[in-house]
C-alpha cells in the first residue's frame, strides 16, 4: 500500500492530504496467483480496519477488475465491500483493468471505462476521479472520455511534459472534442511520494 501527498498553502498555512490506497499489477514480475494471494491479504485485512474506524476512507487502485480476482476467492465478502463503497469509506473505479493507453483504441478505452464504472456502480458507487496513477501516459483523448461519464477531475502521473504544464500540478486540461478535466499531475515520486513518511507510533 502506499500514500499520495498533496500540499497547498494558505496565509501561511499548509494543509496536507494523505490519501491511503494501494497499487495492484494482476501480473508483473511475479505470476498472476502470487499477486492475487499478495491482493487477498491485503484486503483481507482493510476490511474489518475500514469497518472498525469510521474516520478512515481508502482508495483502492484504479480499476475494479482487482474486486473480481478478490471475489473469485472471497465471494461472501461481496456485500461487506459493496456496503463500504456505498457509504464512500472504499472509492473504487473509474477503470476496468489499468491499459496502456497509449496502444488501444480510443472504442476499447472507452469500453473499459463503461465496464468499470458499471462495476462500481453495482457496488455501491464509483470514484468520480478519471484515476489513471500508473498509466505509461495518456492520450489527448482522456478529457474527452471522463467528460463523456461525468467525470470532471483527474489524476496523472507518466507521460505528461512539465514543458506543457509550465511546471504546475494542477492543469485544466482539454481534449480535441471539447471535453476537459481539472487534471492533477502527481510529482516525481509518483503515487508512493508518502510512502516513506515516519509512523506516527514512533512521535
Amino acid at each position: 500500500m502506499a500514500v499520495s501527498l498533496t500540499s497547498r498553502r494558505r496565509a501561511g498555512r499548509r494543509t496536507v492530504h494523505l490519501i491511503p490506497h494501494t497499487h495492484w499489477d494482476r501480473e508483473w514480475y511475479l505470476p498472476a496467483a502470487v499477486f492475487q494471494r499478495r491482493l487477498i491479504r491485503a484486503l483481507d485485512e482493510l476490511v474489518p480496519m475500514l469497518e472498525r474506524e469510521a474516520s478512515l476512507r481508502f482508495t483502492l487502485d484504479g480499476q475494479t477488475v482487482l474486486l473480481e480476482d478478490y471475489f473469485a476467492v472471497r465471494p461472501a465478502m461481496r456485500p461487506r465491500i459493496a456496503r463500504l463503497i456505498s457509504r464512500g469509506r472504499l472509492a473504487v473505479g473509474p477503470w476496468y483493468v489499468l491499459a496502456d493507453e497509449l496502444i488501444p483504441t480510443p472504442a476499447s478505452l472507452r469500453a473499459n471505462l463503461a465496464m468499470g464504472m458499471e462495476d462500481a456502480r453495482q457496488l455501491g458507487g464509483t470514484m468520480s476521479v478519471l484515476y489513471s496513477p500508473d498509466a505509461f501516459g495518456h492520450p489527448g483523448c482522456l478529457p474527452d472520455l471522463a467528460a463523456e461519464n461525468g467525470l470532471q477531475f483527474a489524476v496523472i502521473w507518466r507521460g505528461l511534459d512539465d514543458r506543457a504544464t509550465d511546471g504546475r500540478d494542477l492543469v485544466r486540461w482539454r481534449g480535441d472534442g471539447g471535453g476537459s478535466v481539472l487534471a492533477h499531475h502527481l510529482p516525481r515520486d509518483g503515487y508512493e511520494i508518502g510512502a516513506h513518511l515516519p509512523a506516527l507510533d514512533r512521535a
